[in-house]
């Protein structure tokens, strides 16, 4: 040994090696779960681009062709906080992979789907495990990097949001007109299966399992009651039309402001008991958060109402080809990703939100 092999050196070394490892793990674990947050945005805008082809193809009516998109957001919506909570309670990495599992499963039986009625409800399967698997991506970025990293990982974040934005109709015209080995649209939830089974293999060995010290209880009944009540107010709206306003379906929308208030009730019965509900409904009288929920309610509602229209009367109303109007989707999906970057990394820190 050299005088300057000592034992303290050579500790030092390895502490150096150790850390350079455990630095190399957080960013794998970082591009899996980044990953899995574009593989639920590019779900979110693929599918419009291709509904023409499903609905030629599965002769599918316009209630279930709104229904393979309405229902994998009513999951998602209905089953986020929930999904969160699981995350909390039985480890963040555990129900990660059971999601992305769930997910990949999910996407097969989307592009194996042999009926409408079948793509819908693997539809809503699909969104029910992307809430298992996306509230996780942000519980485990903060357990995994230091509070002086995130704003650059948040950033990064935002990118992949844009890329997810700008994939999605892009990638759906792709596929759908290559229509590789004659399966028509169905490559777009196909495309799925490799990055699913990759995200889940890799996952289990480089994400590390971290829970919520003090983790807040599930509230299923909230989510049955949610669940409810957006079923019965979007169900007689997507079906009305096409048979002809029915008085049920009347009756429908208004018993469903009666469960939205019985929900209000026991939300707050539940805060009071064991401070664990679904909705925290004091968080609404914070008047900038109550401002941004409606906000972004209307954005996302006029943003979903205007691409499902607006693709069809494309490729229906104008006869374009799936490609021509996915490029059409092009130049706002950059614009989203590039003043979404601007804003968090220049805007919000120099004027504020």
């Amino acid at each position: 040994m050299t005088s300057t092999d000592t034992p303290s050196s050579g500790a030092a070394e390895q502490a150096r090696g150790s850390a350079g490892a455990a630095d190399r793990r957080r960013w794998f674990a970082l591009a899996i779960v980044m990953t899995a947050a574009f593989m639920d945005l590019v779900d979110v805008t693929i599918v419009n681009i291709a509904i023409p082809s499903i609905q030629r193809d599965e002769g599918a009516s316009f209630s279930q062709i709104q229904w393979i998109t309405a229902g994998y957001a009513l999951a998602f919506a209905a089953g986020l906080i929930t999904g969160g909570r699981l995350g909390d309670i039985y480890g963040r990495k555990r129900v990660f992979l059971l999601g992305i599992g769930g997910f990949t499963v999910a996407s097969a039986l989307c592009g194996f789907a042999a009926n409408p009625e079948m793509l819908v409800a693997s539809r809503i399967l699909q969104g029910g495990m992307a809430a298992m698997m996306v509230p996780q991506v942000l519980s485990i970025v903060h357990a995994t990097f230091p509070a002086h990293e995130r704003g650059k990982v948040f950033g990064l974040f935002g990118a992949i949001v844009g890329l997810g934005a700008v994939s999605g109709p892009l990638l759906g015209a792709l596929l759908t007109e290559w229509n590789l080995f004659g399966l028509e649209w169905r490559p777009i939830f196909l495309i799925n299966l490799p990055v699913g089974v990759a995200a889940l293999i890799l996952g289990r060995r480089f994400i590390s399992e971290s829970k919520a010290p003090k983790a807040l209880k599930l509230d299923l009944v909230g989510v049955a009651l949610v669940t409810l009540a957006l079923l019965m107010l979007l169900y007689p709206l997507t079906r009305g039309r096409e048979l002809g306003w029915p008085l049920w379906g009347y009756a429908s929308m208004a018993g469903s402001l009666v469960v939205f208030a019985a929900l209000v009730a026991y939300e707050r019965r539940k805060a009071a008991r064991d401070g664990s509900p679904l909705v925290e409904l004091s968080l609404f009288k914070v008047k900038s958060f109550a401002a941004g929920i409606a906000v972004q309610t209307v954005f996302g509602v006029g943003l979903g109402i205007f691409f499902l229209v607006w693709t069809l009367y494309m490729q229906v109303g104008l006869g374009w080809t799936p490609l021509r109007a996915g490029l059409t989707g092009v130049p706002f999906s950059i614009a989203v990703s590039a003043a979404a970057g601007m804003s968090v990394q220049l805007l919000v820190p120099r004027f504020g939100r």
